[in-house]
């Protein structure tokens, strides 16, 4: 009978890790897809700046319609920050394999929600009272919502474009029955002014050397970067969003 042949010894010290392989070439550049995500935002920054109005300067001067802070910061930062912190969400979900298009519906009740429990409260009342409510009511709605969905996915196994398609309808539906004037408040009610004026659309107000007005309102771009930093650490250095990469790489 023929025996197996010795095994090799090893040559590292008993208990000491196995050697890991050497990190691969350009390891904390941006990789091509990235690069070329990158190149597509600069070149459409470009774009719009080549294509903007000059805006006149009390000085008789004018300057770039597009390149400046009252534009980036109050037309495009402050609107995007909602579409930017839905992109997150949605990122765990297209790295986990998965796909989400329902998260328009998703926003909209989530809003409408926020709106119908804050028009119940006086114009006057107290910001610890309603600030508190509207942060737990707009991501409660988002995470009921959410689990929805993972729950159709996961109990029933379906594709999840096809449950979110379905849900999309569904969630849209429920906001419009609430709803039916699509807007809130109504009926002679109003929202806190702690809530819309003293914090979401609390404004800074900086005065420019031209004589000119710039006004930022921070709290949305704080809530985009905070929601975004949380992003990153979850999926780069939590344990669980290791996990999210490797049910994406394979199920």
């Amino acid at each position: 009978m023929s025996s197996l042949p010795p095994a090799e010894p090893s040559t590292s010290a008993p208990g000491a890790p196995s050697p890991r392989p050497d990190r691969p070439p350009g390891r904390g550049l941006p990789r091509p897809a990235e690069a070329g995500l990158i190149l597509v935002i600069l070149l459409l920054g470009l774009f719009l700046s080549a294509f903007a109005q000059d805006v006149p300067l009390p000085d008789g001067g004018a300057a770039n319609g597009f390149f400046r802070l009252d534009n980036l910061a109050g037309s495009v930062a402050v609107p995007m920050s909602w579409i930017a912190i839905m992109a997150v969400g949605a990122t765990v979900v297209i790295v986990a394999g998965g796909i989400d298009i329902s998260v328009g519906s998703i926003f909209a009740l989530s809003a409408l929600g926020v709106a119908g429990a804050l028009q119940h409260f006086p114009s006057n009342a107290s910001a610890w009272a309603v600030i508190p409510l509207a942060l737990a009511v707009g991501p409660g709605i988002g995470l009921a919502c959410g689990l929805v969905n993972g729950a159709l996915v996961v109990g029933l196994r379906m594709h999840p474009f096809i449950v979110t398609l379905a849900t999309l309808s569904i969630f849209r539906g429920l906001a419009l029955v609430a709803v039916p004037t699509k807007s809130l408040p109504t009926g002679g009610l109003s929202l806190p002014t702690a809530f819309t004026r003293h914090f979401m659309s609390w404004t800074i107000v900086r005065h420019e050397a031209s004589g000119s007005v710039t006004l930022i309102q921070p709290v949305p771009i704080l809530f985009m970067l905070g929601v975004t930093l949380a992003g990153w650490v979850f999926l780069s250095h939590a344990v669980g969003g290791r996990e999210v990469y490797a049910v994406g790489g394979n199920e």
